[in-house]
């Protein structure tokens, strides 16, 4: 091999290993939540070391002028309270065209701004720019200056290009990053979550207890609560009392005249029925298919000024006795009572659907960068939710588990797409970039205060039950238990789904891994309920 040749390979392999430093190092930084100024000043100090230049700068894009975001060099500070036209400068014409240019003697390009250097004082001899792109999309530019040593070169603007590219992608991750944390924050500002979790379960409570002191005060065997479905058209059962309540709840029923409840729903009228053999409305339907004998109904209407949404049936008067007006006029207050704790169970349901679909779009964000991983948070939530529904938890605190579970990598926003859906198995550094993503997401909900219950479950889902896990090293029981419910949702949807580099594991073959790791990486109870419930459900 010539020595021109040793020579050439040479300054390629130290071209590429410098874009690998910067590649390294852009990927720490994203991955650390730094904001755009500073990721961006740092790249420059960079760049110029890696260039060997004396000045460098860093414009971004915004309502078609070029801003300094970054300036570096003797006497450049002036030049962040400046803008450019889209075409001014070179660094303007680089980015309305989208072409990288060396320009070897600024004196003889007409295209170079002198206005710069006299506000600077700064002599500009040569320049080097190169746009700076994210999905062919120019975003602004970037410019170094006058070359310490070797003049500007193609292999120097190949550098700065490939260089760039990484950086522009930087850009747009901390921006995600910024962007996401402003989201949480209006979130914060919209939404109390605590409540939003608590009070649908509270109006609940509150139904049915209302409806069990109607049962006292009317001494009924049976009292039910129904309300329109507004998308079938169809009563609903919210709350049943009584023998056969649980099973009466299947039932939906249409606003017609071929029920009791159907004809007061569709009417608007309360209606007393002491002997409903004898009421062609009646249909004895219902009760015979879970075995139970209606002989008397008192039925009113729910109302929201002129609007019907329920009804409210009392069924079976005790010791034979008859419904009379009084009962009619003591159900119809008891139903103006309902029908406004119903609307306010209503309006916080449209609240928490707002706040989850809120969720949901965050969490599409994250996982659009990584096509492998789409669904991804939404298969954990199932998972971890099939254990919490066999565990039996209290709704309030499955609700909890289901925002924990789909929040669980939100600290994925700052790692970069060349990590994420990289096609060959992932270095060393690539997973230290991977594991800052529990302590990132953390980061992003800290100032959302209503998110604070659940930043523990989120920065604790990659701990292993022997303790060999991260970002702490928590073992056993001292890891929070729903980040022991969401590291096995997690741990089965990463194997049996397909990767860049491998295809997913068959479901028997991960549920057997899930078996064969109870005890060092899961937790062995819940692994083991994670197994029977999910071959339950098959």
């Amino acid at each position: 091999m010539s020595k021109k040749e040793i020579a050439y390979l040479s300054g390629e392999l130290e071209k590429t290993r410098q874009e690998l430093k910067v590649f390294r190092w852009l990927g720490r930084v994203c991955a650390s939540s730094i904001n755009i100024d500073g990721l961006l000043d740092k790249f420059m100090g960079l760049l110029m070391k890696i260039m060997k230049v004396e000045a460098g700068s860093i414009l971004l894009l915004k309502d078609n002028r070029l801003h300094f975001k970054i300036a570096r060099g003797k006497r450049a500070k002036p030049l962040k309270e400046v803008f450019l036209k889209l075409g001014e400068g070179i660094a303007g014409w680089v980015a309305k065209t989208g072409r990288p240019v060396i320009v070897p003697d600024t004196g003889k390009d007409r295209r170079f701004a002198h206005r710069f250097d006299r506000i600077t004082g700064f002599k500009t001899k040569s320049i080097l720019a190169v746009p700076l792109k994210v999905n062919n999309r120019v975003i602004g530019s970037i410019e170094v200056l006058n070359p310490i040593g070797k003049p500007f070169s193609r292999d120097s603007m190949e550098m700065l290009a490939s260089l760039s590219s990484q950086v522009a992608i930087g850009i747009e991750n901390v921006r995600l990053l910024e962007e996401t944390k402003e989201r949480f924050s209006e979130m914060s500002a919209l939404f109390d979550v605590s409540h939003i979790i608590t009070s649908s379960l509270a109006q609940e409570t509150l139904l049915k207890s209302i409806m069990r002191s109607a049962l006292k005060m009317l001494e009924v065997e049976a009292i039910s609560l129904l309300l329109v479905d507004e998308v079938s058209g169809e009563l609903v059962f919210k709350v049943a009392l009584g023998e056969k309540g649980q099973q009466i709840k299947e039932f939906r029923i249409p606003i017609d005249e071929t029920s009791i409840a159907g004809w007061v729903a569709k009417n608007g009228k309360p209606l007393i029925v002491n002997d409903v053999e004898k009421d062609p409305r009646f249909n004895p339907g219902y009760g015979q298919k879970v075995g139970f004998r209606t002989k008397s109904i008192l039925c009113v209407p729910m109302k929201m000024g002129e609007r019907i949404i329920g009804v409210a049936e009392a069924i079976n008067k005790l010791k034979g006795a008859s419904f009379i007006p009084a009962d009619q006029e003591l159900f119809l207050t008891v139903a103006n009572q309902i029908a406004i704790a119903t609307e306010n169970t209503k309006l916080n349901q449209d609240l928490r659907d707002l706040f989850f679909s809120t969720v949901r779009s965050l969490i599409a964000a994250v996982e659009a960068k990584d096509t492998y991983t789409k669904g991804h948070s939404e298969r954990v939530t199932e998972y971890a939710l099939l254990i919490a529904n066999a565990l039996k938890l209290p709704r309030e605190e499955i609700e909890t588990l289901h925002l924990a579970s789909l929040l669980h990598d939100i600290g994925k926003i700052g790692i970069m797409e060349g990590i994420l859906d990289k096609k060959e198995p992932l270095t060393e550094d690539d997973w230290k970039v991977i594991r800052q993503h529990p302590l990132t997401g953390a980061k992003i909900l800290e100032p959302v205060r209503p998110m604070e219950k659940i930043i523990p479950y989120i920065l604790h889902h990659h701990e292993r039950y022997d303790g060999k896990g991260y970002p702490d090293g928590l073992k056993g029981e001292d890891i929070p238990f729903y980040s022991r419910i969401i590291a096995i949702g997690d741990a089965f949807d990463a194997m049996t789904s397909d990767r860049p580099y491998r295809k997913g594991l068959p479901v028997e073959v991960a549920l057997a891994e899930i078996e064969k790791n109870k005890g060092t990486q899961f937790d062995p109870v819940l692994a083991d309920i994670f197994v029977k419930a999910y071959r339950g459900k098959k």
